[in-house]
């Protein structure tokens, strides 16, 4: 079976063959396998679509979770992802997993399920652009490889495999072979004896076997059909290209040329001129729309565009199945059908909640909501840890004044959460480049993989030369400098910069446009080049953020209005919050208390909580933070008042248990507190041996 999916703003769609091939996945895919039901354990190998690569080392790291001494391939012609897996190896270093990235211009065998396997082949259409040669080289100290025109975009991905044909019980029957595991070898492939001391080949009783083939194509310009090859058999084309290429003489005598079963199933038309719909799977909208009826002003459905494809799933084998499975256009996949709608108000209603919503709704009256989206408002893009769940995205929180804002933390898919909040492409757009800072609290992936898509997305809306900061710890620096390449608005800080304050008086000036008047770095216990911020605005007062951490008393020395801070464990796992270097839902509200915070907001909650997280405390200003949470200084405290009604919307789901997704608890059979006593696995090697960047 071949799907295809669009998950994200990136121009490609996830293309996936089986459970163990994928093609082009984008920013976002673990989350998609997860929502749908796949494993990612399965996946074996990637043809990645450079520069977009934060979903490849998303899923590389997810794998790595579950099968610590596992492998996985990266089928690549140009080197650019190898270059790529270097400079991120400092956030995506697993000791025993090991990635392999391999050329493909020969066919690569890639196995889909037993017995059946299949050969793809990667065939260029176009030389890539040369770099600029009049671009002087960096210093020697900062030298690392740019990014440039990492690969010739045009490209012919062909794919050709056969399966077994169906299997002839009669057939196995009359050569004396019994109903039981025999028929189970036959069908695998295998040869098998008798009780009779008779050998039976699988080609005695399996009928012809299925033989297919997929195109999947890229292609920029008209010039790149010359390299196409005419004339051939597809059972299944994705031809993706622009407008004018589409409209072309060379598309058209090239498609004419082909021999196709039905053209209507084999071409999808996909305008790579535009911006993309965002991806949102069907329970997080449930959940968005849920949040909203309880707490409208707290809460916004994201708005999901249905005028491009959803999904498309097409069979390939067996032969007389062949063709289109579904093309579901009514799919909840973008948003909520009335069906959907219906589904969750029912939900609320039996769980008894028309009480709270009444006495919430007089409450509320009083509150002003009347700032726009480009307002002073605190926006959760993600509020989950580590790998992305059903209900939460990775972290990254948007702190907005006026028409700048600012970014802490840019977890994985961070840009589409951002895009789902707006209902038109202008919108999206001022609203990405009114990001004028990005803070990107420590070196691991779920909290910067973002950073990639951010850049692409700037690059694709045309605001390449505007500027925006990216202030990083100094092992993160070399990555970004890399898929930034020659972008002249880009500027890299390291976070070390700022341990006295704001040092220059032009970047001064640059905050003052966001209303911050003080900007502090402290260093935090977690892993090497980890640390949280405190910063003064003239509109919310003093915010300070943790980053990932165990409880930090420099916290202490600050005053603040608000703490944005990390609870990713019940207070239970306190234990596993020490090995971790993590803290737990008490300890975070302590840090609050003491540093007498009006407002304790608690995020980056671990994924085996489903739900809303137990032992919040029923104080009058904690905040429990979900994804796309929207808090102005005139909702805060109202906000406090939403743990009650959360306990009861998902009292039922906690009840079934909190399930732990894959990699969370046990990886290969160990527990994780034994492997997290090692140097190396998610964390920078060396994390456990006592630094965390502290002087």
């Amino acid at each position: 079976m071949i799907t295809l999916s669009m998950l994200s703003p990136p121009p490609n769609p996830l293309i996936a063959l089986s459970p163990t091939l994928l093609i082009c996945p984008p920013s976002g895919t673990q989350r998609f396998l997860l929502s749908t039901g796949h494993r990612t354990s399965k996946v074996t190998h990637i043809v990645p679509s450079p520069p977009d690569l934060a979903g490849v080392n998303g899923l590389i790291l997810t794998k790595s979770g579950t099968s610590p001494e596992g492998s996985i391939t990266l089928l690549d012609e140009t080197g650019y992802t190898k270059k790529y897996l270097g400079v991120s190896r400092p956030y995506s270093f697993r000791p025993q997993f090991t990635t392999n990235v391999e050329g493909a211009s020969e066919p690569v065998t890639i196995p889909l399920h037993q017995p059946a396997s299949c050969e793809l082949t990667i065939i260029p259409l176009s030389d890539p652009a040369p770099l600029d040669p009049s671009t002087p080289p960096p210093p020697k100290k900062q030298r690392v490889s740019s990014a440039g025109n990492p690969e010739p975009r045009s490209k012919l991905i062909r794919i050709e495999g056969s399966t077994p044909g169906t299997f002839d019980r009669k057939a196995a029957l009359s050569l004396g072979v019994p109903v039981g595991p025999l028929f189970g070898k036959l069908v695998k492939g295998e040869t098998i004896v008798t009780p009779s001391g008779e050998e039976v080949k699988p080609s005695q009783c399996m009928g012809e076997p299925g033989v297919w083939r997929v195109a999947v194509v890229y292609v920029e310009s008209e010039n790149d059909f010359e390299r196409l090859p005419k004339s051939q058999t597809w059972d299944f084309v994705y031809f993706q290209s622009t407008p004018a290429v589409l409209e072309s003489q060379s598309f058209k005598g090239w498609w004419s040329s082909l021999k196709l079963s039905n053209p209507k199933c084999h071409l999808i038309k996909c305008d790579s001129s535009k911006p993309r719909d965002g991806y949102v799977s069907s329970s997080s909208a449930k959940l968005a729309y849920k949040l909203s009826l309880i707490s409208p002003n707290h809460f916004r459905v994201p708005y999901c565009v249905d005028n491009c494809f959803k999904e498309i799933d097409y069979r390939l084998t067996p032969v007389n199945k062949k063709g289109l499975v579904k093309s579901d256009e009514n799919s909840n996949m973008y948003g909520l059908s009335s069906e959907d709608r219906a589904e969750v108000e029912e939900d609320l209603a039996k769980r008894g909640l028309e009480k709270f919503l009444q006495t919430k709704e007089e409450e509320d009256k009083n509150e002003d909501v009347s700032v726009s989206i480009f307002g002073e408002e605190i926006v959760f893009l993600g509020t989950g840890s580590s790998i992305p769940s059903k209900h939460r995205n990775v972290t990254s929180t948007w702190i907005k004044y006026g028409s700048n804002s600012l970014l802490l933390d840019c977890g994985e898919n961070s840009v589409t959460q951002l895009k789902c909040l707006f209902s038109n492409d202008e919108d999206y757009r001022d609203a990405l480049f009114s990001i004028k800072f990005v803070w990107v609290s420590h070196p691991h992936a779920d909290h910067l993989l973002g950073l990639n898509e951010f850049v692409m997305e700037r690059r694709r809306l045309g605001g390449s030369s505007e500027k925006v900061f990216i202030i990083a710890p100094e092992t993160v620096l070399p990555s970004v400098k890399f898929f930034v390449g020659q972008e002249v608005g880009v500027v890299m800080l390291d976070c070390r910069e700022f341990l006295d304050g704001i040092p220059d008086v032009r970047l001064a000036s640059e905050f003052k446009s966001l209303g911050i008047t003080k900007f502090h770095s402290l260093h935090v216990e977690h892993c090497r080049g980890s640390f949280g911020v405190v910063l003064e605005c003239s509109h919310w007062g003093t915010v300070a953020f943790s980053g990932d951490c165990r409880p930090c008393r420099k916290f202490l020395n600050f005053k603040a209005d608000i703490l944005i801070h990390e609870a990713t464990f019940e207070d239970d796992l306190q234990e596993e919050a020490i090995v971790k270097k993590h803290s737990t839902i008490t300890e975070a509200v302590t840090i609050g208390r003491g540093m007498q915070c009006s407002h304790i907001i608690l995020s980056h909650f671990s994924q085996r909580y489903p739900g809303m997280p137990r032992g919040v405390p029923k104080d009058d200003n904690v905040i429990v933070a979900w994804d796309w949470m929207r808090l102005t200084s005139s909702t805060m405290k109202s906000a406090t008042r939403l743990g009650g009604v959360m306990e009861a919307m998902f009292e039922e789901e906690d009840k079934e248990g909190n399930e732990v997704c894959e990699g969370e608890d046990e990886i290969g059979g160990r527990k994780v507190k034994d492997i997290m006593k090692e140097p190396g696995g998610f964390a920078v090697k060396g994390v456990l041996e006592g630094g965390c960047g502290e002087k």
